[in-house]
């Protein structure tokens, strides 16, 4: 049976198998970090393409919470947004449609909502 391994070794030892093997190691890496859906960094703020899964929109609270579907996070919508009543219909549009809208936030790592538009 050592014929059959030493068929598999030298079949990989060619420098253009570590190559291709290097290449997809970088792809399965590179992926996520790729594929966040960010669109742009624009003076400090990042905007980033969601569709909203659940809004909760409590009396009581001074933020509406919602809920998007590629993420895991609760983000928060501030009632004392001067826009907040515009921004709250369009994640609504974006509930009842599934189209995604553009979510402003200041950092990668911040759950305030900053700024909501369409996605034309």
């Amino acid at each position: 049976m050592s014929l059959g391994k030493g068929i598999f070794i030298k079949q990989y030892k060619s420098p253009t198998c570590y190559i291709y093997g290097l290449g997809l190691f970088l792809l399965f890496i590179l992926k996520p970090v790729l594929s966040t859906g960010v669109f742009q960094k624009k003076s400090g703020m990042v905007q980033q393409g969601l569709v909203v899964a659940k809004i909760n929109a409590e009396k009581n609270k001074d933020y509406a919470e919602v809920v998007f579907l590629r993420s895991a996070r609760f983000y928060k919508l501030m009632k004392k947004s001067k826009h907040y009543d515009h921004y709250l219909e369009l994640l609504k549009g974006s509930e009842k449609s599934s189209m995604p809208v553009i979510v402003a936030r200041n950092s990668e790592y911040s759950d305030t909502i900053e700024e909501v538009k369409s996605q034309k």
